[in-house]
């Protein structure tokens, strides 16, 4: 017996006092949330910083929370598992004054790693589809399931609000036809209708931006297509909501007209299908990504004299090991910055270099160094050095970012000044996205207190009939 199907829908409370927002209709699961939802992407529990955001985002008002068992292999809902623990504890909060959701599709990290085991032995998930050497997609029941119970362990819940399917259309782009994935999404929905009865989910729906392209891409997926998939199952069904990218220059959801004649914003109000909406602070335009963030100020002369300077420190340390050590793989990274600075000009590849490539080389080529006191002392220093190195090289790319972030700014005054309220971009393009009423939350990423406070001085809303010429116009011009 589902204990859950009859309980009452979350009706706004006192953490809806505590909102500069109002709260919004969660479609037709009729639950009531802040139109910011807290997004966790790059959350760790070791982090106590993260902690704190996710606290002063409860005592802001936002009851929405957004997850994925792939952020940070687990981590992320690990450390929401942890905080809404300790504030239900605390009597602060209540279960039902929350709205928990995971997404579910993506394998990477140590999931995929043990798929890849399973495969090994015999007994892989069905349906899995291999996208790389480190990363996998599936959504059949049995990886549905075990992945549920991960998410419900990590978080120490007994349930959650929504889960999304990630990026169905893969089955799509790895040559099957759009009624195989319409076929595996009903074996996947049935399932999910399975996991509702049991009362370990609410709801579910899908993230993907598949939604928005052109009718005629082989990769397409209509949002009526996938409801109908749901309808099909039981005229009561749970699917109920579609998380897609928008943002200032990403505006397919309400401009482009790949549904028959109508957008995904006008299709999901029609179905009564809440839009939770993502990536509002980067945006893919004219082969660039941009970023509607406002870094710092700086003094730049002073921050490319410290560059050149340590770079130079750094390259010496790197000289000092290959003229010791001539059988060991030598550190290069001075060497190697200094010969392609020049072209080092986007922040979002660069961190994710740092990220991806250069801090798990890095620790990898240290492993090779001799076990002694003065090896220890030089790989203390080298690591110092290339982490001074690269925040100043990030340092400067954020400043180059500023020039155009100002530039948007500043145009953006011009066309209404109602934005002049706001003193950095993220906040006058959140007001922006405030105003579209299709829009029923915004995940964007809060990994610190600073910029959940940030959102509290948003003052106004404007209307939704004057935003649309802007956002033609910002288009256009950027």
């Amino acid at each position: 017996m589902n204990i859950y199907m009859n309980a009452p829908k979350l009706k706004p409370n006192m953490l809806e006092k505590l909102s500069p927002f109002p709260y919004r209709r969660l479609g037709r699961a009729e639950y009531m949330v802040s139109p910011i939802c807290f997004g966790s992407l790059r959350l760790t529990p070791e982090n106590e910083m993260y902690k704190e955001s996710l606290r002063t985002a409860f005592a802001t008002g936002i009851n929405f929370i957004d997850s994925s068992g792939s952020y940070g292999d687990g981590a992320s809902e690990l450390l929401i598992g942890e905080v809404i623990h300790e504030k239900i504890s605390s009597g602060e909060i209540q279960r039902d004054q929350v709205v928990i959701s995971t997404k579910i599709g993506t394998l990477q990290g140590r999931v995929f790693l043990d798929a890849m085991k399973r495969e090994q032995l015999g007994h892989p998930f069905p349906g899995i589809i291999k996208l790389s050497d480190q990363m996998a997609h599936c959504i059949s029941p049995d990886y549905l399931e075990f992945q549920i119970t991960t998410s419900l362990r990590r978080l120490n819940l007994d349930y959650v609000d929504f889960v999304f399917l990630q990026a169905p259309e893969m089955i799509l782009t790895h040559g099957k036809s759009k009624q195989d994935m319409l076929a595996a999404l009903k074996k996947a929905f049935e399932h999910l209708e399975v996991e509702v009865m049991k009362g370990r989910i609410r709801y579910y729906g899908i993230a993907s931006s598949a939604l928005l392209k052109k009718d005629i891409a082989s990769d397409f997926i209509n949002l009526s297509d996938v409801y109908e998939v749901a309808k099909a199952i039981r005229p009561n069904h749970h699917f109920a909501a579609a998380q897609i990218p928008f943002n200032l220059f990403e505006t397919y959801a309400l401009t482009e007209k790949n549904h028959k004649g109508r957008s995904v914003f006008e299709v999901a109000k029609e179905l009564d299908l809440a839009v939770v909406t993502c990536r509002p602070l980067t945006s893919h335009h004219r082969d660039k990504l941009h970023h509607f963030i406002t870094f710092p100020e700086r003094d730049e002369a002073a921050t490319k004299g410290k560059l050149h300077q340590n770079l130079l420190e750094l390259i010496e340390l790197e000289k000092e090991m290959m003229s010791k050590l001539t059988a060991y793989p030598s550190l290069n990274w001075g060497h190697f910055l200094r010969d392609h600075l020049e072209s080092i000009c986007d922040l979002w590849k660069w961190t994710n270099y740092i990220q991806r490539h250069m801090r798990p080389k890095t620790m990898e080529q240290l492993s090779f160094l001799p076990q002694d006191m003065y090896w220890d002392i030089w790989k203390n220093k080298y690591i110092q050095k290339l982490n001074l190195v690269t925040r100043l090289v990030t340092e400067t790319l954020e400043s180059i970012s500023n020039l155009r972030t100002n530039q948007i700014s500043l145009y953006l005054e011009e066309k209404n000044m109602c934005f002049a309220e706001s003193k950095k971009l993220s906040n006058k393009v959140t007001q922006m996205y405030l105003s579209f009423t299709e829009i029923d939350s915004i995940i964007m990423g809060l990994g610190s207190p600073e910029f959940v406070k940030d959102l509290q001085d948003i003052k106004s809303i404007p209307q939704q009939n004057e935003m649309m010429p802007v956002l033609t116009d910002v288009k256009m011009r950027f």
